[in-house]
């Protein structure tokens, strides 16, 4: 699959992201975007594998689905927050579900925004060009 967002020019730092998604297809075409995008990728496929991923590396942007088995994304954002209040995680929602219940939920667990699945390149972009850290 070729992407061509038109880059984000050499001026801007890279991102570091990390997705995390119990369903591999969407890891794997996400990180395809972001990588498009000129972002450094890393993947979780759990809330467990997150926390163990974050306590080790500094992610300018987590994009953690909602809906996992075991324990959710709204779980580990919690515990993530509880475990690093001084590391400004920026947290983002990804689900299926965009109502505005789920939003105000995602919200109260301390995720900075709420991207719907199925997501495209132009919102990635358009989420990156946010949390972007500037050089």
């Amino acid at each position: 699959m070729q992407l061509s967002p038109g880059r984000l020019g050499s001026d801007a730092s890279p991102c570091h992201v990390l997705v995390v998604d119990d369903t591999d297809l969407v890891r794997h075409v996400t990180a395809d975007m972001l990588t498009a995008l000129d972002c450094k990728v890393d993947l979780a496929e759990s809330g467990h594998e997150a926390i163990a991923k974050v306590a080790f590396q500094d992610y300018d942007l987590i994009l953690m689905d909602c809906q996992m088995p075991l324990m959710d994304g709204l779980e580990t954002t919690h515990r993530l927050l509880k475990l690093y209040p001084e590391r400004n995680l920026q947290i983002v929602a990804m689900t299926a579900h965009s109502s505005p219940r789920d939003e105000k939920m995602s919200q109260e667990a301390g995720m900075v925004a709420h991207l719907t699945k199925p997501y495209n390149l132009h919102q990635l972009q358009t989420l990156i060009h946010r949390f972007r850290p500037t050089p």
